[in-house]
């Protein structure tokens, strides 16, 4: 019993401020696997943030301007630059963590407590 406490403690923290990213409706949409792939990708994004985290969130719970800057850039970047392959289903979770370990290089490690795809459409 001991050892379950144990794990349950150590991925324990609190709960984070979910912010959306791109349009409230539309989400984010970018062109993904270069110029002659001629494909676009059209994504929900919510980020699950640490509270925390004073530099990146306003007391209302909004990224500051700074921050949003850096996560909408870093997160197009990454999704442009990324291969028709990484969009592939079985690699959602890859794409993910790739995300969510970019973001916390940018915003300062532990600003990113998750990342979650609420909608997904590649043409």
């Amino acid at each position: 019993m001991a050892d379950t406490a144990t794990e349950s403690v150590s991925e324990h923290h609190d709960p984070g401020t979910f912010i959306k990213l791109g349009d409230a409706k539309e989400g984010i949409m970018v062109n993904v696997g270069g110029q002659k792939a001629g494909k676009f990708l059209k994504a929900g994004i919510v980020l699950e943030m640490n509270p925390g985290k004073k530099d990146n969130l306003s007391d209302d719970g909004k990224l500051k301007p700074m921050a949003e800057t850096k996560v909408l850039d870093t997160t197009m970047q990454m999704l442009r630059s990324s291969k028709l392959d990484d969009f592939d289903a079985t690699k959602q979770d890859d794409l993910k963590k790739r995300l969510k370990d970019e973001l916390n290089a940018k915003l300062g490690a532990g600003s990113v407590y998750d990342v979650y795809i609420t909608s997904f459409l590649l043409q």
